[in-house]
């Protein structure tokens, strides 16, 4: 199975009592509970606490799971949308789609707008790179989580 998402700057990790009945995959994103609790992100959700760094199935009462949670964390994973034009990509900010084990950026949609797109491929600056180029559904971006649990 593809990772979603995956860590790759500031990798921090902490251990957090799961709801039950989940099954959450590497790489997905998660959120907390009105209990505390971890559960799966879906694309409606309005701030997430990190990355999955474990995984589990369904669940039980005292499961725990390991997750990427430090508000400062940079993610990569792939977009899932055709034809965007990198400089109007960079920077902005935008939902999650997918569920378990195949989640993405949803770029076209900005009605949560819990992610920030930080660079496409190896573009960081697209303006200043002078790069004007479209990209395909899959290719991979590095991110920030904008709208943090733990910062709320």
């Amino acid at each position: 199975m593809a990772v979603s998402f995956r860590c790759v700057r500031n990798d921090k990790v902490n251990n957090y009592p799961l709801a039950v009945s989940q099954t959450i995959a590497v790489g997905d994103p998660v959120i907390l509970d009105a209990n505390g609790q971890v559960t799966v992100a879906a694309t409606t959700s309005a701030a997430l606490l990190g990355v999955a760094a474990s995984a589990c199935t369904v669940s039980a009462s005292g499961d725990t799971i390991i997750v990427h949670d430090d508000p400062a964390a940079e993610f990569e994973g792939p977009c899932d949308t055709a034809n965007q034009n990198v400089q109007a990509e960079v920077g902005d900010t935008c939902d999650i789609a997918g569920s378990t084990g195949a989640f993405s950026l949803n770029l076209d949609a900005a009605s949560y707008n819990v992610v920030q797109v930080l660079k496409i491929g190896s573009y960081i600056n697209a303006l200043l790179d002078g790069t004007f180029t479209t990209f395909d559904p899959g290719t991979l971006m590095r991110f920030k989580i904008t709208a943090h649990a733990l910062e709320n």
